[in-house]
């Protein structure tokens, strides 16, 4: 504890934010569209279990994007469909969250 550098959670969280802009952007494209700026952070929850071990309950993923020319429920559609579908979500089969925001 206290050793510089990031803790597995935080690279946990970096992963699922990386893995997740690259699903959108790819489904941004198979609708021929192409994102001019995509802002996104995850948050990794951490609680207790029965037995007092730390454990990931949760991962909320918050993204924002500007897309020219997509409409707001395209742009929802892409955007569930890359918190389903990227490799990192699939693997963690855990509750992930999302809040999506279209930036006009």
């Amino acid at each position: 504890m206290g050793a510089p550098g990031a803790s597995p959670e935080e690279l946990l969280a970096v992963a699922e934010a990386g893995c997740f802009n690259q699903a959108l952007a790819n489904n941004f494209g198979m609708n021929s569209l192409t994102a001019t700026r995509v802002s996104t952070t995850v948050v990794v929850r951490i609680e207790q279990d029965e037995k007092s071990r730390p454990t990931i309950t949760t991962i909320h993923v918050t993204t924002e994007a500007a897309v020219p020319e997509i409409t707001e429920e395209l742009f929802q559609n892409c955007a569930e469909r890359a918190r389903a579908n990227c490799t990192i979500a699939r693997l963690l089969k855990l509750d992930l969250t999302m809040t999506a925001k279209l930036l006009g």
